[in-house]
């Protein structure tokens, strides 16, 4: 191969590495991140005559406000706020009585961040703990029998990945566990100052 070509193939290699480089998200330090997606309960049908609730999942809008700090390429700590909108449900029970559910909850997870990243995508998973706050109403023929607001911490995981279409900028999928009975897949958008 003559000189030429060596200088070459040489430029052209460190061209293609700076253009993938570029593409990459600038990973340490302070990021914010939004995303909208669907939320998940773990709801409960309730029949009035054996005055019990059955396990029924629900589905409903759900938004998010996040900030975290990435210590370096693969570890961070990340701080949410999760809304998941009200979901409710009417059906007759076993009696025939008109039950109507309304379920809503709010949660704030803190979690530690692991990626994976290859060129400008990554990988990630994440584990810690949320502090979830579930209401429940139940009404039986228009009279509310059951009402109830549990706040409790709670283990969270979830995992996902992103593409970085910017030095700043960054586009994620993720699937999020916030509780025993919260969870949300979500579209976010991630910004890096």
């Amino acid at each position: 191969m003559t000189t030429n070509k060596k200088l070459l193939a040489a430029a052209l290699t460190v061209a293609m590495g700076t253009s993938v480089a570029h593409a990459n998200f600038d990973v340490d330090g302070v990021y914010v991140l939004g995303g909208i997606g669907a939320g998940f309960f773990d709801d409960a049908k309730y029949d009035s005559s054996s005055d019990s609730f059955k396990s029924e999942d629900k589905s409903t809008f759900a938004w998010r406000l996040g900030a975290g700090y990435m210590f370096n390429d693969y570890l961070g700590l990340e701080l949410n706020y999760i809304h998941f909108n009200e979901a409710e449900s009417s059906y007759n029970d076993s009696d025939s009585d008109r039950v109507k559910i309304k379920h809503s909850a709010e949660s704030v997870p803190v979690l530690a961040v692991l990626k994976a990243p290859v060129d400008q995508f990554a990988l990630f998973a994440k584990i810690g703990t949320s502090y979830n706050i579930v209401n429940k109403d139940v009404k039986v023929d228009g009279t509310k029998v059951y009402s109830d607001e549990d706040k409790k911490w709670e283990f969270a995981y979830g995992f996902g990945g992103e593409y970085n279409f910017t030095d700043n900028m960054a586009v994620q999928v993720e699937y999020l566990v916030t509780g025993e009975d919260t969870s949300g897949v979500f579209g976010n958008l991630a910004y890096k100052f």
